[in-house]
């Protein structure tokens, strides 16, 4: 029956009990929670089954945290509008990974089944499709139909995808593949950018590229910055359009890639011969991926001795895409300004060509006071994405800073003649 309970955090869920009552798991704050049988007025809220196997670790094989809810970090004080943005897009690099890496641990690897083939139809998917499909899911987002979203994408392929390469007998691919479902399907990916953009999405358009008609989603996380999606589609054996990959922008990768990163450790865990398997690279990440655990927690509460403690790791550690992108976001909490800036630079200079130093970059040069750069960099960006009206925005604010207010009300115009709902663009222009 269905019964409500209030969590010591301030989190109201709706959970089944059975009449022998459950234990469950707050999804907010990850408190063990012991429900009696008695019925109560049903409120709409997810709720995580605790069991023995879901309960974290304390150093933990998942380096984003078994109870991690996606959420944007306060801004600094002072800190200028140009630094909120890239503390926006540092947090949106993890969204993707908390939605679909921080529940990965939460699943026991019980159960049979068979492997996912990587079935699909021979008939190509059509540009109208797609844009018919991501319509849907723009307005989904929009609205928080999470349900609807979710229906369109094929997580059960993408997984097959992301773990095709990884070298395990048939029968522990296969429980190790149903485990990556059930944590998937629990966070999902609607969910988190539902609720870092409050509903702020827009469909931007379709493009023709080597995996087939591709949608361009700009995704505006609420108070500052941009970031996007692109959305690639397969036709499944039922004749059904289905959402086949993802990339973000703000991690400069598939989605397939992020998973594949994020199962390492935890297959790691359940056969140790897969260290032996992996790379150098691969298997000293897996050693050290309970650190970035450890980071990310420490940096909540005393961002200065984490970045601190990134600095004792391995340099090839350091280097890491997902390490670096942790360090980013925590260097926008500490004392010292220097830390995000040499963050921000080490970024740029490992990855010069990765959509996300794109992203970066706007900020790194703007903070130095280099705007002509920042600018350029914000007409890289725009030129990847093909033109938004958001860009425009930004690149407005940076000429408005620069004191060339007559540059920056021509690039709103150019943005409302682009976008004429866009309410940034209109705003600002009424305030300059």
């Amino acid at each position: 029956m269905p019964q409500i309970v209030r969590c010591s955090c301030g989190q109201q869920l709706q959970v089944e009990v059975p009449p022998q009552g459950v234990r469950v798991r707050c999804p907010s704050c990850s408190a063990e929670l012991s429900l009696s049988g008695q019925p109560t007025a049903p409120v709409s809220q997810p709720v995580v089954p605790f069991s023995p196997a879901s309960a974290p670790p304390s150093t933990g094989s998942n380096p984003f945290g078994t109870a991690a809810a996606p959420h944007r970090p306060t801004a600094p004080k002072n800190a200028s509008p140009v630094k909120i943005l890239a503390i926006v897009v540092a947090s949106m690099a993890a969204l993707l990974l908390l939605a679909c890496g921080g529940v990965f641990a939460l699943q026991s690897f019980n159960g049979g089944g068979q492997a996912v083939a990587l079935e699909e139809s021979d008939k190509p998917v059509t540009k109208a499709e797609v844009e018919k499909v991501s319509a849907e899911i723009e307005s989904g987002l929009q609205s928080g139909a999470i349900a609807i979203v979710e229906s369109h994408i094929d997580w059960e392929r993408m997984i097959a995808e992301s773990i095709a390469n990884l070298d395990l007998n048939a029968g522990f691919k296969s429980q190790f593949g149903k485990g990556l479902l059930q944590g998937i399907q629990t966070r999902g990916w609607a969910g988190p950018v539902h609720q870092a953009t409050s509903g702020n999405v827009k469909l931007l358009r379709v493009r023709d590229k080597e995996r087939g008609p591709v949608a361009l989603l700009r995704i505006e996380p609420t108070g500052a910055g941009v970031g996007y999606f692109e959305i690639a589609y397969f036709r499944d054996t039922d004749d059904k359009v289905k959402v086949a990959d993802i990339y973000n922008f703000a991690t400069g990768e598939w989605l397939t890639e992020t998973l594949y990163r994020m199962s390492l450790p935890l297959v790691a865990e359940q056969n140790k011969s897969i260290l032996e398997k992996l790379n150098g690279n691969e298997s000293l990440l897996v050693k050290h991926l309970s650190d970035l655990e450890r980071i990310r927690m420490l940096g909540q509460t005393n961002p200065d001795a984490a970045l601190r403690s990134f600095r004792t790791l391995p340099p090839s550690v350091q280097q890491d895409k997902s390490f670096m992108i942790l360090r980013i976001t925590i260097a926008t909490q500490a004392e010292d300004d220097s830390e995000y800036d040499s963050a921000l630079k080490d970024f740029m200079r490992l990855f010069p060509n990765d959509p996300a130093a794109a992203l970066f970059s706007i900020d790194y040069y703007a903070l130095q006071g280099e705007l002509d750069k920042s600018i350029a960099a914000i007409d890289k960006l725009n030129e990847m994405v093909g033109g938004d009206a958001a860009l425009l925005v930004l690149r407005a604010s940076v000429h408005s800073v620069s004191g060339d207010t007559q540059a920056a009300k021509e690039d709103l115009n150019k943005a409302i003649e682009m976008e004429p709902e866009h309410k940034g663009a209109q705003e600002m222009l009424r305030q300059l």
